[in-house]
């Protein structure tokens, strides 16, 4: 796998760079199919071109996800600036309904979104310390 990646590494992040805006997100999409790769690896062809042709295809694939995702984030930060219109305008219960009925909690990115509707921000003096917690993985 190491061998098939530094082969193409190069390649794989200049077609990357070619379909990602802004360029500088390629990186993430890189190593994001990096990862896929990494756990599909018994699939990986012995054969150095049909490797090349295998790893395109999972940057390709992970491109399609980075953009879905853009477009689901791009959809959340829409809602979020139409509660805040409202908001603005003198009704905040009816902006908040509004985000509820757009966003449905369809990804974490609208959680954190309605978060952030609901709660105003907090200052330094009405945050209390932390709590350490010990969590067992099983």
């Amino acid at each position: 796998m190491g061998a098939a990646f530094e082969a193409n590494a190069a390649a794989l992040l200049a077609y990357a760079e070619r379909r990602v805006l802004p360029r500088e997100d390629a990186a993430d999409v890189i190593s994001e199919a990096m990862v896929v790769a990494w756990r599909k690896v018994a699939a990986l062809p012995a054969e150095p071109e049909a490797a090349r042709m295998w790893l395109f295809v999972i940057v390709k694939n992970t491109l399609s996800t980075h953009r879905r995702s853009g477009k689901r984030r791009d959809a959340a930060v829409e809602g979020l600036r139409a509660v805040i219109r409202v908001s603005v305008a003198g009704d905040a219960h009816a902006g908040l309904e509004q985000l509820d009925r757009e966003l449905q909690v369809r990804s974490p990115a609208s959680a954190v979104l309605r978060e952030a509707a609901y709660f105003p921000p907090l200052s330094l003096y009405t945050v209390s310390p932390p709590t350490v917690v010990a969590v067992k993985f099983f």
